[in-house]
């Protein structure tokens, strides 16, 4: 499906993603942008469970991509349950939750439970939202099993914490459907998301960059804005080699003897 996709030319391409905003019934303002297209795209060339990173500067969309995710899970997969998530409630409801309920607007049809942090699907379907970054919040989970696992700023949490809420992709109704997706937006600085997506990727992970550039919903002057109040500041994309801060691993597996020798010897300089 993917390489259909690219196959297009960019006309077409646009025309599709316009397309898809109308069968999703989205708001006209979330036309889903290419990144966004290409990250929804590798959740049907995927094995269960696989995850995807969705990850790059700040005004990307990435927050939207994962809304958009999970409504679309929901609505296509009866019975489904997909957890949307932040490390703390508080960010996530500030960002993500505004996000959400924008695009919940034009379906009428969806039930949103704020009080319970839960939006309900006329086909029986469900997204929980919460904080994940402490253990009295992971209580809450219980022994909940989920089709889909969305973690928005993904680097802040816990390695541990994502891999304890991969292992609850396990619900029946997605498992049929082969949909089992374990979703992550963030900005790739050095950490677990670099090691495992961009430094060198695990089988089967998946890392699609959105930048600023790329989201055409963006105010024209909103990265000339973002100069303005941060004077000196400019855009560095981490994802490109030899960006990061990284480190490297050169001199690690010299013998104890050559280190000595070149201690010594830096010690003339």
């Amino acid at each position: 499906m993917l390489g259909k996709y690219w196959a297009l030319p960019e006309e077409e391409r646009a025309a599709y993603r316009r397309r898809l905003r109308e069968m999703w019934n989205l708001p006209e303002s979330r036309v889903p942008t290419e990144p966004q297209m290409i990250g929804l795209l590798h959740t049907y060339n995927r094995g269960l469970r696989q995850p995807i990173f969705l990850g790059g500067a700040m005004g990307g969309a990435k927050s939207a991509w994962l809304c958009m995710l999970a409504i679309h899970l929901c609505n296509t997969i009866p019975n489904n349950r997909f957890l949307l998530a932040r490390k703390t409630f508080s960010s996530f409801r500030g960002s993500t939750l505004v996000e959400l309920e924008e695009q919940l607007e034009s379906m009428p049809q969806v039930k949103h439970w704020p009080g319970k942090h839960e939006v309900d699907f006329p086909n029986g379907s469900k997204i929980v939202y919460m904080g994940v970054g402490e253990p009295k919040q992971r209580e809450k989970l219980g022994s909940y099993q989920f089709g889909g696992v969305g973690i928005d700023e993904a680097p802040e949490v816990e390695h541990d914490v994502v891999r304890m809420l991969q292992t609850r992709l396990r619900l029946k109704a997605a498992q049929k459907a082969n949909r089992l997706i374990l979703a992550l937006t963030g900005n790739p600085y050095p950490g677990w998301i670099r090691e495992d997506f961009v430094k060198a990727p695990k089988p089967g992970y998946s890392f699609v960059r959105a930048l600023t550039r790329d989201n055409p919903h963006l105010d024209p002057r909103y990265e000339a804005d973002m100069k303005a109040e941060m004077p000196g500041a400019f855009l560095f994309d981490t994802t490109v080699r030899g960006n990061s801060n990284a480190g490297h691993v050169y001199g690690t597996d010299i013998t104890e003897d050559d280190r000595k020798a070149l201690i010594e010897y830096l010690k003339t300089l």
